[in-house]
């Protein structure tokens, strides 16, 4: 990837900066100082450095919310107008016209996560109702994303949705409902009070869009394998001006000026090396896209056969079907879980096994119920290097079923924070 780019008519305005920073060529094996002089000027600063950090503060984002309610026709992948917008950080929706789709910017290339829920306004048993993703690279097909497949059991269902995606600028994102009632059924809508609480109203549909990382290279391969600690700047280092500030808010890079001169001590290991970690925090992503093996009725197995399609630390065993945490931390844990269809509706759940610091803990999501469930986990759970975690799904059929395979039985990983 050729960098982060912002260019004239996509993302915000940070002063009419140009977003091209210097992870990519950093990525490349570039050091610095960049000039042979040996000095680092307001240029490399502005353009290697400020911008980056400006980026890495305001990333892509989009959440967008349906108050008015929409007909979904049976059997139908059906794209969910957005008609409210919570946030739009980089101008990647429109109100007015397609407003199920979100474009990614120019120069937003990378990882970016995505999630949605679908609630649906019925109480009609039999039948199964899902949420799911679809993905249109520019100039492609459209791609479709399963989700939870759940059967209803109240006056309304919430089906959710996630995944980690490789997106490139132009691509389209767009949540989509499922059903197979045999006639149209409404979404399920309630407006908040105030805006100020809409981001707690999941009792309306729901997508949220974000870029957390880029898609080339790795912070393993650059030998960035912890967590930056900033050096402390003093008067000893040769600067003309010297910058000592702990900044621990929403980092405000200054803009150097034409006079300002610094040396390429610590810029390698302090300043390159944060922007490299911040844009490359560690991701996995597993589908099943072998040859799963069978999961006997009435209790849960392991999930195998699970092939990575996103690992950019290394961190997922094909062989153990395991995933080994690369860098303590919070992460964010999506697991799914979906089985062909049955000759009856039968309950499954998705369950991440996990062993913590030497202690085994399982986390199991809720239950679906369907002839052709999908059942999913969706949780924050802290890791320390070294700790390992399995997908498990579970299901009473009454006889052993092989899972289904692509993106309907997934696993991801996404660090969130120290």
């Amino acid at each position: 990837m050729a960098g982060i780019g912002f260019y004239g008519g996509y993302g915000p305005n940070f002063g009419g900066l140009d977003y091209n920073f210097g992870p990519a060529g950093w990525n490349a094996g570039q050091t610095w100082p960049f000039r042979r002089s040996g000095r680092v000027l307001a240029w490399d600063m502005n353009r290697q450095l400020s911008q980056a950090i400006a980026f890495l503060s305001r990333p892509p984002m989009f959440q967008g919310v349906q108050y008015t309610a929409q007909s979904v026709t049976t059997s139908f992948t059906a794209p969910i107008t957005l008609d409210s917008e919570i946030t739009d950080s980089w101008r990647m929706h429109s109100v007015q016209s397609d407003t199920s789709q979100v474009i990614v910017p120019k120069g937003t290339d990378g990882i970016w996560l995505v999630q949605g829920t679908v609630p649906f306004a019925t109480s009609a048993s039999g039948h199964y109702y899902s949420s799911q993703i679809i993905y249109t690279p520019s100039g492609g097909s459209a791609q479709v994303i399963s989700g939870e497949r759940v059967q209803a059991n109240a006056t309304r269902v919430e089906p959710g949705c996630a995944d980690l995606i490789a997106v490139s600028a132009g691509d389209t994102l767009q949540l989509a409902g499922f059903h197979t009632t045999g006639s149209a059924v409404n979404t399920w809508v309630s407006t908040p009070a105030t805006p100020a609480v809409a981001y707690n109203d999941f009792a309306s549909p729901l997508f949220t869009t974000r870029w957390v990382a880029m898609a080339s290279a790795t912070s393993a391969q650059n030998g960035v394998v912890n967590v930056p600690v900033p050096y402390q700047w003093t008067s000893a280092d040769e600067a003309l001006y010297t910058r000592q500030a702990v900044q621990l808010a929403l980092p405000n890079p200054i803009t150097w000026s034409s006079l300002e001169e610094a040396t390429a001590a610590r810029f390698n290991t302090d300043i390159r090396n944060s922007v490299l970690f911040l844009s490359n925090v560690p991701v996995m992503r597993v589908q099943a896209n072998g040859s799963p093996g069978s999961i006997a009725s009435g209790g849960a197995g392991k999930i195998t056969g699970l092939q990575s399609t996103i690992d950019n630390w290394g961190a997922w065993s094909a062989t153990t079907n395991t995933w080994t945490c690369p860098l303590s931390g919070l992460y964010l844990v999506y697991g799914q879980v979906g089985w062909p269809a049955q000759g009856a509706a039968f309950s499954t759940a998705a369950q991440v096994n996990a062993n913590l610091s030497g202690s085994s803990v399982s986390y199991q999501g809720a239950n679906a119920y369907s002839t052709t469930p999908a059942a999913i986990v969706f949780k924050q759970m802290r890791f320390t290097a070294g700790d390992t975690m399995q997908l498990y799904g579970y299901q009473n059929s009454g006889s052993s079923i092989v899972p289904s395979i692509l993106t309907n039985t997934r696993l991801f990983t996404l660090w969130m924070s120290a």
